[in-house]
């Protein structure tokens, strides 16, 4: 999930309420996502979550 400039990531994530599901294949964002989903409310994270860092930590670990 991005929320202004940080990042976080999940293996499960609930959205309450409406979402928006965008796909812009021409008009990608700034960051380069071409498919995103819009909340309107907090997502909330099931279980742990993650920085880049571990999430490549566990890439290495699995290669």
């Amino acid at each position: 999930m991005k929320r202004g400039g940080k990042n976080t990531y999940g293996r499960r994530v609930v959205i309450p309420g409406p979402c928006t599901v965008v796909y812009e294949f021409e008009n990608a964002l700034s960051a380069g996502a071409k498919s995103w989903i819009e909340t309107y409310e907090t997502p909330i994270f099931i279980g742990e979550t993650f920085t880049y860092a571990e999430i490549e930590a566990l890439m290495a670990q699995a290669a």
